[in-house]
């Protein structure tokens, strides 16, 4: 009897536990599925800054653990929306010889002026390729896409409100056979604050400008500059402006000088339509010579004659400064000497003057 009560309470006991455990899983199965619509809901939300941070550790994390990283390699993770990470290389160690080379992704300083208009740059800002309907790419190296790129602020879905729409800065084209080196093109305006070295030949097929100057247009008059020899009332063109011939060196000539010397051109500041005075200047270890040339305008021709010569010695220590030699032409600390007309002559003059007409 004994026996019989302990059964029928332990079978009684055992059916209790089973209602039990059967309440218990369906418990859990009702708050498995409420947890899997709460993740679901989150990650159709925006995720914080944190939560990012936290699922690119985890990433990184997991990656390390199976054996993702190599030593050689870095490897960066983007986070969509709804929480799915993404990866990719971004940094190889590449050895040739005794040199090392890394390849690795570089950010880009875009600098906007105080006062611009070009929208709010604020929060998460990114620099996207654009694809060929108008949308940016976030994939790590898509292929559809053009040579501009977009930058701007992003949203918490992770759209972009564009500042502006720029071409590439640097953009690799290759040929049609891939068979030779690519060319790298330059897309933007480009100005370099350091010094810029060019280690083999530079070819500028549009204009060089160095200083507002025009380089290829000024080589192209240098090439076209005309010689004359004493000048004394020389008739050089047609003219109305004494300032539009540019003198750029010469000789001087004359039993003074033997031989002939090489001589630097300096113009002397505040001339007019009507005269503009140049001066050829030579120095040696200890003298200082120089003619003055002047250039005209007489019934509608440009003159050039030499005026005067002068010289300056001892000058052990003394400068010739373009900007101060004019002063030093008139101030009387130069004497004047005997001014030649040909090479035999006594004194000195201008054996050749060249100069360009602009």
């Amino acid at each position: 009897m004994f026996s019989a009560l302990v059964v029928v309470a332990f079978a009684s006991t055992a059916g209790a536990s089973a209602c039990a455990c059967e309440q218990e899983v369906s418990a859990l199965q009702r708050k498995s599925a409420s947890l899997e619509a709460e993740l679901a809901s989150l990650r159709r939300t925006a995720l914080s800054r944190e939560d990012v941070q936290a699922l690119v550790r985890e990433h990184v994390a997991r990656e390390l653990k199976n054996g993702g990283f190599d030593g050689d390699t870095l490897r960066t993770a983007r986070v969509d929306g709804d929480g799915t990470t993404h990866s990719h290389r971004v940094a190889r160690r590449l050895s040739s010889g005794t040199a090392t080379h890394v390849s690795v992704e570089s950010r880009h300083i875009h600098e906007f002026p105080t006062g611009h208009t070009c929208g709010t740059i604020a929060g998460y800002m990114a620099y996207l390729p654009l694809k060929s309907d108008g949308s940016v790419s976030w994939e790590p190296s898509p292929s559809n896409v053009t040579d501009q790129y977009s930058i701007g602020t992003v949203a918490n879905d992770w759209s972009q409100t564009r500042l502006q729409a720029l071409d590439a800065p640097l953009k690799i084209v290759h040929d049609a056979a891939c068979a030779s080196a690519p060319t790298l093109e330059l897309q933007l305006p480009t100005q370099t604050v350091g010094a810029l070295s060019v280690g083999g030949a530079l070819t500028v097929t549009g204009a060089l400008t160095v200083a507002g100057v025009d380089l290829a247009a000024r080589v192209a008059l240098l090439q076209q500059r005309s010689v004359v020899s004493f000048p004394n009332n020389c008739v050089l063109q047609s003219g109305s402006d004494a300032r539009s011939v540019v003198i750029t060196g010469g000789l001087l000539g004359g039993n003074y000088v033997t031989p002939t010397v090489l001589v630097s051109a300096i113009v002397n500041p505040g001339g007019t339509a009507a005269l503009q005075t140049w001066f050829l200047v030579n120095k040696n270890p200890t003298t200082i010579r120089a003619v003055a040339i002047d250039v005209s305008v007489s019934g509608g021709n440009l003159l050039m004659t030499v005026t005067d010569a002068k010289y300056k010695d001892p000058v052990a220590n003394q400068q010739v400064a373009a900007a101060t030699f004019p002063t030093m032409w008139t101030d009387g600390s130069m004497s004047s000497t005997a001014l030649a007309h040909s090479g035999t002559a006594d004194g000195y003059g201008a054996l050749s003057v060249e100069y360009i007409i602009v």
